[in-house]
This record gives structure tokens, C-alpha cells and sequence, in this order.
């Protein structure tokens, strides 16, 4: 599994209902002291590696949100694993 599916936040950036996609992706901006748009879709599609400190806060943002599984890795991924369960 390559870095970038594994550090990817795009599973859970998928699940925020769309009246929370600002507040999310401001949070997780904050925690992470991110100031730009471009430094923000670095951490979306997994292009940094997170800290354990970040991890935490991402999946605690995430949380507060209701979202508490499948956050981790891209979406592509989440697509594949449905098509793979619904075949079985």
C-alpha cells in the first residue's frame, strides 16, 4: 500500500455532510496550522505523512462530526471495497 492511500483523509472528507464541509475542513485546517488551499489538498489526498499528534486531532474532528470509521485512505479505494462486498 503506497503512502499516499495510507495517509490520504479523503474516505472521511467524503462523509462530512455538505453544512459541515466548512467547519471541517477549517478545524482540521487549524490543528494542523494549515494556511492554503494547496496545502490543504496535500493533506486530503495523503501527499504528507501525519503526525501521531495530527492523526489524533483529524480523526477527533472527524468525530465530533459523527464520522468514526473509514476515514483513512482515498476514495477509489472505498469505491473498490463496495463493488468487492456487493459481488460477494
Amino acid at each position: 500500500m503506497s503512502n499516499r492511500k495510507r495517509f490520504s483523509i479523503q474516505r472521511g472528507w467524503m462523509q462530512v455532510r455538505k453544512m459541515d464541509s466548512n467547519a471541517v475542513k477549517g478545524e482540521i485546517m487549524a490543528a494542523l496550522g494549515l494556511t492554503s488551499d494547496p496545502s490543504w489538498h496535500q493533506r486530503l489526498y495523503g501527499y504528507i505523512e501525519p503526525k501521531v499528534s495530527e492523526y489524533e486531532a483529524i480523526n477527533a474532528i472527524f468525530a465530533k462530526y459523527g464520522i468514526k470509521r473509514n476515514i483513512w485512505g482515498l476514495e477509489a479505494e472505498a469505491v473498490t471495497e463496495l463493488e468487492t462486498s456487493k459481488s460477494e
